[in-house]
C-alpha cells in the first residue's frame, strides 16, 4: 500500500500507527573468537552473553514480532567456537556456544534466519544441532531444515492477528560452489542463485513454487528473509536489486535483508518495504564502519493488515569492556546518558548518525535533531511526532516530592542494588528504568548485582564507590541480607545492617550528595531462595525497614517503603506484574515499581 502525504493522512498517522504492529529486525547476530572468550565466566565455566543486548532487550519485549540473524552454527560447547577475529589472517569458522541462543531469546529475539554463508562452517551436524539449540530455546527458526519435508513446509506465523508467511533464503556459503550446494545439501537451504548457477532456472522455479504454496494459505503478508550482496557496503548490488524485483513481483509484501555488515538503504518498490541491511548487531570487528548499525521497526496496520511505514533506530556498538561490544541506541547514548563516552567516541557517534540517517532513510541528521527513531514512508523521511509518554505523564503529578526535585536538579546519579536494581532477571531493565527515562541529560551510575548484600556491594564495589561523587545517590539494599543469612557476607540483624549502609555513606559522601534509601523490598510466600519462611522474613523485613527509617530520619535522609503498595497489585496479579516470586518484569512491573516510589515518597 503506497500511504498519500494528503493533509488527511497527515491527521490519521497517528491513529494508523497506534493500530499497528510492530515487527523489529536486526541484522547479524554474529560472534567472533575473542567475543566467544570474553563471554565465558570462569568460575562457572558457563558463558554469559546477556548484557550485549542490554540496552535494547526492552525494545524487543515491547515489539510484537523481533527478528534476527543467526549467523552462525551453535555445534555444541564441547567443540571448538569461532576461529577468527576476522582480517587477523587466520581463517574463519564460526560456532557459537548453547548460551549465546539462550540470551538471544532472553532479549526477546523470537524468530531468526539461519539461511547464511556461515551455514555450514561446522559441517552439516553442526548445521543440524543448531535447530535443536533453537528448537531448545523456543525460538522459532526459517532457513535451514532437517530434510525436504521441513523445507517444503511454509512457515505461518500469527502475530496479533497478522497472518506472515516467511520465507528465508542465502545466496552464499563458505567454503563450498553454490552449484556444489544445491547438489549435496539441497534439502538443508533455500538457494538465489546468480544467473550462471547450471541449476538457476531449476532453482528459480522452486523459489516461484513457495510463493504459490505460500499464497495458497491466504497470509496478509509475505515476509522474505534474504543472506545477499556484498561486505562492507552502504550501496545494494546490481545482484541484489534484481532479487529485490524478483521477491517484489512474485509477491513478497517485505524484504528483510543482511550480509553486508554495515547499515543499507530502506526503499519501497510498489506496495514492498525493503530493509536492504540494518547491519551487524554486535559484531567486534568495526573497522569499515562495522560500528554502524540499527534496529528497523515496521509498522502493520491491524485494520487493513499491510505495511503502512517502517522506521530506523541508528545504533553504535560500543566496547564496554576488553574485547565486549554492545549495540547502543544513540538516542539513549546522546539523550539518557546510559555509558559514560569518551570525546573519541562522542566524535564517531557524530558521524555515524549522519552517515546512518544519510544511507538509510535519504536524510542526513545530526545530533542537534536527535530523535528515537526515524520513519521512512513512500520512499522518503518522515518527521513523525513522537508518542506522549504517559508514565511520565503520571509522575509530573508527583513534582512537588522531594524525590523528583532530587532526580531533577542532579546531573550524576548512582544507584546501588541487588538483582531489583541491575535488572538481572528481566533483560536487564533495572526498576528505575521508567523514572529516569522521563529526565533527560541525566549520568546514570549503577552499582548492583544479582544476589549481592550489603557486605558484598562494599567489597566488589568499594573502590569505585569512593570515587563515584554523585549528586544523589538511591540506594535499595538488604533484601538478600535478610533471605540468604550467611554471615559472611549478609548483614545478620538490623543493627549491622545500618551500620553497613552507612559505610557505604561514608565512602562516597561529598559536599553535594543527597541520600534516598529504599526499604529491603519484599518477595511473595513462594520465595524459593529465602532460608526464612514467609512469616519470618517479613518480620524481619519490617525490623529492617523500622531501623533504615530511623537513621534515615536523624541524618536527614530521605526514606521510602514502597512493599505494601507493591504486594496490594502484587498479590492476585503476579502474572503482570512480576518474572518470578521478586524480580518485576520490563513493562507493567518495573512501571509498578517506580510508581510505588513515587507514591510512598515525600
Amino acid at each position: 500500500m503506497i500511504l498519500s502525504n494528503s493533509d488527511k493522512y497527515k491527521e490519521n498517522i497517528t491513529d494508523s500507527l497506534n493500530n499497528s504492529i510492530r515487527i523489529s529486525f536486526v541484522g547479524d547476530l554474529i560472534l567472533l573468537k575473542d567475543q566467544v572468550i570474553v563471554a565465558k565466566n570462569n568460575s562457572t565455566g558457563k558463558y554469559e552473553f546477556d548484557e550485549m543486548f542490554k540496552y535494547t532487550s526492552k525494545h524487543f519485549h515491547e515489539s510484537d514480532l523481533s527478528i534476527g540473524v543467526y549467523e552462525g552454527p551453535s555445534a555444541g560447547n564441547n567443540t571448538s567456537f569461532s576461529t577468527s577475529n576476522y582480517a587477523d589472517n587466520i581463517p574463519l569458522y564460526l560456532s557459537f556456544p548453547d548460551e549465546f541462543a539462550e540470551a538471544v531469546k532472553k532479549a526477546g529475539i523470537n524468530l531468526v534466519t539461519t539461511a547464511n554463508n556461515h551455514l555450514l562452517d561446522k559441517h552439516l551436524n553442526g548445521a543440524l544441532r543448531t535447530l535443536d539449540i533453537l528448537d531448545k530455546y523456543n525460538i522459532t527458526h526459517v532457513g535451514s531444515y532437517r530434510n525436504k519435508k521441513e523445507k517444503d513446509q511454509i512457515k505461518i506465523i500469527d502475530v496479533k492477528g497478522i497472518k506472515i508467511a516467511v520465507l528465508a533464503y542465502t545466496a552464499l556459503m563458505n567454503n563450498i560452489n553454490m552449484d556444489n550446494l544445491y547438489e549435496k545439501f539441497r534439502n538443508l537451504t533455500k538457494i538465489v542463485p546468480y544467473r550462471n548457477n547450471k541449476y538457476y532456472d531449476q532453482i528459480y522455479n522452486e523459489i516461484k513454487t513457495d510463493f504459490i504454496k505460500a499464497k495458497n494459505y491466504s497470509p496478509d503478508i509475505t515476509m522474505v528473509l534474504v543472506h545477499m550482496g556484498d561486505q562492507f557496503l552502504h550501496h545494494t548490488t546490481d545482484f541484489q536489486d534484481k532479487w529485490n524485483k524478483i521477491f517484489t513481483e512474485l509477491g513478497a509484501d517485505i524484504i528483510l535483508g543482511d550480509h553486508s555488515h554495515t547499515v543499507q538503504p530502506l526503499e519501497y518498490i510498489g506496495n514492498t518495504l525493503i530493509v536492504n541491511s540494518p547491519g551487524n548487531f554486535a559484531n567486534s570487528y568495526i573497522n569499515m564502519d562495522g560500528d554502524s548499525t540499527a534496529i528497523i521497526d515496521i509498522y502493520i496496520n491491524k485494520k487493513i493488515k499491510k505495511v503502512i511505514a517502517a522506521s530506523a533506530i541508528p545504533m553504535y556498538t560500543k566496547q564496554i569492556k576488553p574485547k565486549y561490544f554492545v549495540a547502543i541506541p544513540i538516542y539513549d547514548l546522546i539523550i539518557n546518558k546510559v555509558v559514560n563516552l569518551n570525546e573519541k567516541e562522542k566524535e564517531r557517534i557524530e558521524k555515524i548518525q549522519l552517515m546512518s540517517t544519510k544511507v538509510m532513510i535519504g536524510k542526513e541528521i545530526g545530533i542537534k535533531g536527535i530523535q528515537k527513531s526515524y520513519f521512512f514512508i513512500n520512499n522518503s523521511y518522515y518527521e513523525f511526532p513522537e508518542k506522549k509518554n504517559h508514565f511520565c505523564e503520571r509522575l509530573e503529578t508527583y513534582a512537588s516530592q522531594k524525590i523528583y526535585q532530587y532526580i531533577k536538579s542532579s546531573t550524576k546519579i548512582t544507584f546501588i542494588g541487588d538483582s531489583i536494581t541491575e535488572g538481572t532477571k528481566n533483560g536487564y531493565h533495572p526498576w528505575y528504568e521508567p523514572m529516569i527515562n522521563c529526565f533527560k541529560n541525566k549520568q546514570i551510575i549503577n552499582f548492583s548485582k544479582g544476589a549481592y548484600t550489603t557486605k558484598l556491594i562494599l567489597k566488589i564495589f568499594k573502590d569505585k564507590l569512593s570515587e563515584s561523587k554523585a549528586d544523589l545517590y538511591i540506594i535499595a539494599l538488604g533484601t538478600n541480607d535478610i533471605r540468604y543469612r550467611d554471615s559472611s557476607i549478609c548483614a545478620m540483624n538490623e543493627s549491622d545492617f545500618i551500620n553497613q549502609l552507612d559505610r557505604i555513606v561514608n565512602i562516597t559522601k561529598n559536599n553535594k550528595s543527597k541520600y534516598i534509601f529504599i526499604a529491603p523490598w519484599f518477595s511473595t510466600s513462594d520465595d524459593s531462595v529465602s532460608k526464612l519462611n514467609h512469616n519470618e522474613k517479613n518480620q524481619m523485613m519490617k525490623k529492617y525497614s523500622s531501623s533504615l527509617e530511623r537513621y534515615s530520619k536523624i541524618n536527614n535522609y530521605t526514606f521510602i517503603d514502597p512493599n505494601e503498595y507493591l504486594e496490594k497489585f502484587i498479590i492476585g496479579k503476579k502474572k503482570k506484574y512480576m518474572v518470578d516470586f521478586i524480580h518485576p518484569n520490563n513493562k507493567d512491573g518495573i512501571e509498578l515499581y517506580c510508581e510505588s516510589i513515587f507514591i510512598n515518597g515525600k
